[in-house]
């Protein structure tokens, strides 16, 4: 591996323990860390600005290296020192501490409004077909391209219902179901015999 590759984590790493060290130091080198802090801020604030208007510097590493470390420093001044700092400052080295929360923060955002906007359509989409529908009993199954094949057991009440299990047996899954014969009703489970096409199916529906 070249040396060139190591430069961008070495520096990384460096001003993240020196941000470490001065977090558990107080001395008179930690008011110097800032004062120094500040000003190379500055200094790659300008080599930034001339790098994009007046200048261009050499190989694809530097200006990249410049950035990496004009936000590192941003991000330090305000974690070690923004108990002292003035508002304004606060408010600009901030910026750069929260920078890498706020930017994951928009990629997921785009998303949600996204799904939000399809719900409308992807609801419908995902809701599951009633196989058999009687007076007391309903099976279900759900449908869609990540669903498993598997049929559900409902119980009707009044106004509310009850799951009293699944069945993942490829055997009785993908039956025309024309009508069911409830066995015996376990802690668990529910037996279950299928009919379909004139034929009885055992099914055993699990909790």
């Amino acid at each position: 591996m070249q040396i060139r590759f190591l430069i961008l984590p070495l520096i990384s790493i460096s001003l993240l323990l020196l941000t470490a060290f001065f977090c558990f130091t107080k001395n008179t080198w930690a008011s110097k860390y800032k004062n120094v802090s500040i000003s190379v801020h500055l200094i790659l604030f300008l080599l930034i600005m001339l790098n994009l208007s007046v200048i261009n510097l050499r190989g694809v590493w530097v200006e990249r290296i410049i950035f990496t470390a004009f936000l590192l420093t941003g991000a330090g001044i305000f974690a070690l020192y923004r108990k002292t700092l003035p508002l304004w400052k606060k408010i600009y080295f901030g910026f750069f501490f929260f920078y890498p929360l706020l930017a994951p923060i928009t990629f997921f955002i785009d998303r949600i409004l996204f799904v939000l906007a399809l719900s409308p359509f992807i609801i419908p989409m995902l809701l599951p077909e009633t196989k058999l529908s009687s007076h007391d009993y309903e099976i279900r199954s759900p449908i869609g391209i990540l669903s498993a094949p598997r049929l559900e057991l409902i119980q009707l009440g009044l106004i509310t219902e009850t799951s009293l299990g699944i069945c993942n047996d490829e055997d009785v899954v993908l039956l025309d179901i024309s009508d069911i014969k409830i066995g015996t009703k376990g802690s668990d489970s529910t037996t279950v015999i299928i009919i379909s096409k004139g034929k009885e199916y055992p099914a055993i529906f699990y909790k």
